[in-house]
């Protein structure tokens, strides 16, 4: 049974260990953050409660936590920017030294070892010949003549190859292996199969988290309009108040202690306003125009979110987007005209050039315990109207409590 503590919000205790330079190892608890970046020194106490030792790659050797082992180690990095829009006209790798933790992916006759510092550059690397040595791999920019092509230096391949030879069949490796842990454990897999052996340690693969869940609640919308005709704009609509419901699916992204994922719901949502504006000359002469429109909607929110631990709840944050398809519309005008004691009356629709398909920007705050949430959603939308000379936004706040199965 693993037992673990929180000193505050912040840490995260869990049973682990530390080997000293010396070789000695210690028993306790490491502050677990569940680093998806290698972590520049760890937090260590030996019982609850106890006083805080931090350790750096230049005190340890290695530590071990929540089946994650780290080496320290002095290693090559390379440091070419991987951003495509900042890539290099410049074949050679960039070589620096670094000291830092080195996280075992596979612990064997063969092994592998992952590195990410703050570049956020992640590097791969081999124990051979009682060193460390890296998988290189870089892309850089070629220009030729006119064009601009992506150039990849996939040197790591050939490496490989030659690092599992005693495997005959693993001499020859795919061209497009991809360069990230998921392909390049999987080769270390295949050649322990091939050579019929074991490795003593492999890394779980992070998974992504799946949360179906429901989400229901209250919106309150308001509808508001700029340019012509002017009869939009210079209506004051009611605010339209509409039940909400649907279902959700949470994607918990791996690392960093699973705070970040990607939200989403699709909901029926609906709304409808009406107002009306008069256009007066005089009490014998004046113009009524009242309009009502109204959507029923099916709605697709995606959102990043954040989300930390505050006591045995949680907080989050998201933002996002939505897009939402009306499946029923209303949009309707009436006019009624008023000419000396003649009454004229016209109907017509609202919006002369409407759209099914709304669009809006989402933010939101809410607050988790155990499989119960509650929401509060900010969405900014672009309403309805398709015409280059109105302009339509609806403004809606939302109120959403949801359910979580597990």
């Amino acid at each position: 049974m693993m037992i673990g503590f929180s000193v505050n919000a912040q840490e995260n205790y869990e049973p682990g260990y530390v080997i000293l330079q010396s070789g000695d190892t210690l028993f306790g608890y490491i502050d677990y953050r569940n680093w998806e970046a290698s972590p520049e020194k760890i937090g260590f106490v030996l019982m609850p409660g106890g006083d805080k030792n931090y350790y750096s790659p230049v005190n340890i050797r290695q530590f071990g936590v929540n089946n994650e082992i780290y080496f320290s180690a002095e290693v090559e990095i390379e440091i070419s920017r991987d951003i495509t829009a900042d890539l290099e006209e410049f074949a050679p790798v960039k070589l620096r030294t670094e000291r830092g933790f080195l996280q075992a992916l596979v612990l064997g006759p063969k092994s592998l070892f992952f590195f990410k510092n703050l570049t956020d550059k992640a590097q791969y690397y081999i124990w051979q010949n009682g060193a460390y040595e890296l998988l290189v791999y870089k892309r850089y920019l070629l220009r030729q003549d006119e064009s601009t092509s992506i150039q990849v230096n996939r040197k790591y391949i050939a490496q490989l190859a030659l690092y599992f030879q005693d495997c005959p069949g693993m001499k020859t490796l795919p061209d497009d292996l991809a360069y990230n842990e998921k392909n390049l454990t999987q080769v270390f897999t295949d050649y322990y199969a091939c050579v019929d052996q074991q490795a003593g340690y492999e890394k779980k693969a992070d998974k992504l988290g799946v949360e179906l869940g429901l989400v229901a609640g209250v919106s309150f919308t308001n509808l508001k309009f700029k340019g012509d005709p002017d009869y939009l704009p210079g209506t004051d609509y009611t605010q339209s108040v509409n039940f909400v419901a649907g279902i959700s699916l949470n994607l918990v992204l791996p690392r960093n202690q699973q705070r970040w994922s990607v939200f989403n719901d699709l909901s029926y949502v609906a709304y409808e306003v009406s107002g009306q504006v008069v256009e007066y000359t005089n009490p014998q002469r004046y113009i009524t125009t009242a309009t009502t429109i109204g959507y029923n909607s099916l709605k697709l929110t995606d959102l990043l979110r954040y989300t930390f631990p505050v006591g045995n709840a949680s907080i989050f944050v998201n933002a996002g987007f939505s897009n939402s398809i009306a499946i029923q519309a209303t949009n309707e005008k009436t006019t009624v005209s008023m000419f000396y004691g003649t009454e004229t009356i016209d109907h017509g629709k609202a919006v002369e050039k409407s759209r099914k398909h709304e669009q809006s920007l989402v933010f939101g705050l809410g607050s988790r315990y155990k499989n119960w949430s509650v929401e509060y959603r900010l969405e900014r939308g672009n309403g309805m109207s398709s015409s280059v000379g109105l302009n339509s936004a609806t403004t809606r706040n939302v109120l959403v409590a949801g359910f979580r199965f597990r």
